[in-house]
């Protein structure tokens, strides 16, 4: 068998393989470890933080607040989205909101809402959770 022929045949049994695994698996339901799931993105996202900050005013009404701006491209923006590139590992929602306190003063009182990406879906992590600006 020359070279040529046998990387042909070579090639061919690895694509007939990678298009054959995921039609066994989810077309036919067969169950084999040489047959694994397909999985297209498996931690992409894991961590990220989607957070809503309001400042609660002396009369109870909220003021929604743009940490983005307030911050001055401290964080990114995702295209088209609310979700900010804040990491939970870093602090989370938290740690934005005492950024802002440093800029909105110590009388400031922020309201979060926040969920985190988790490999099962988003979590609410802040739940309408209120930072004093003042208090340590």
């Amino acid at each position: 068998m020359s070279k040529d022929c046998f990387r042909t045949v070579a090639f061919l049994l690895i694509a007939i393989f990678m298009l054959i695994g995921p039609v066994y698996r989810q077309v036919l339901g067969g169950d084999n470890r040489f047959f694994r799931n397909w999985i297209m993105f498996s931690t992409i996202g894991v961590g990220i933080v989607d957070a809503r900050f309001a400042q609660l005013m002396d009369d109870g009404s909220e003021i929604a607040l743009d940490h983005h701006e307030i911050l001055a491209g401290k964080y990114r923006k995702t295209r088209r989205s609310n979700i900010w590139l804040i990491q939970n590992r870093y602090g989370g929602a938290r740690a934005v909101a005492g950024s802002l306190c440093k800029v909105l003063g110590p009388e400031a009182r922020i309201k979060i809402n926040s969920r985190v990406a988790t490999r099962i879906g988003w979590i609410r992590e802040l739940d309408g959770e209120i930072v004093q600006c003042g208090t340590p």
